[in-house]
């Protein structure tokens, strides 16, 4: 029974051995991906919020341009509803 309980040993220790070695290449490879998704994530925050500037600077010089419009002719529209 020795030899059956050595391998038994053997095989369990190989086990932990190379579990441990899937669970340390699987965590590398989600801290790869996770740094990459952070790297994606923060370029497209500064593109989208570089958008949001122009669009919001956009939507000014309209407001702009109406409220000239309204002053220039000295009469007031009336609103929709």
């Amino acid at each position: 029974m020795t030899t059956l309980e050595d391998k038994v040993d053997a095989l369990s220790s190989e086990m932990h051995a190379e579990f441990a070695a899937v669970r340390s290449e699987m965590n590398a490879g989600f801290a790869a991906v996770r740094a990459e998704l952070r790297a994606e994530l923060r370029s497209t925050t500064s593109e989208l919020k570089a958008h949001m500037l122009m669009l919001h600077e956009q939507v000014l010089e309209r407001f702009k341009i109406l409220d000239e419009g309204r002053s220039g002719n000295g009469e007031k529209r009336p609103r929709r509803r």
